[in-house]
């Protein structure tokens, strides 16, 4: 999973926000909600804000 986003936030990532990137990580069926809250975690976004996107993704 760790791969996964390491490889997401070196290409698409650096084009969109971070909270844009946590809702698409979020809506692939393979990671979902849990590799979301990592990729927020891992770009400092603020819990709530974090789970706000990954829940809508």
């Amino acid at each position: 999973m760790e791969g996964f986003i390491a490889w997401f936030m070196s290409t698409i990532g650096q084009f969109i926000s971070p909270e844009i990137s946590c809702l698409l990580v979020s809506m692939i069926p393979l990671i979902e909600l849990r590799g979301g809250l990592v990729l927020a975690s891992l770009l400092d976004i603020p819990m709530w804000r974090g789970i706000f996107f990954c829940v809508v993704g």
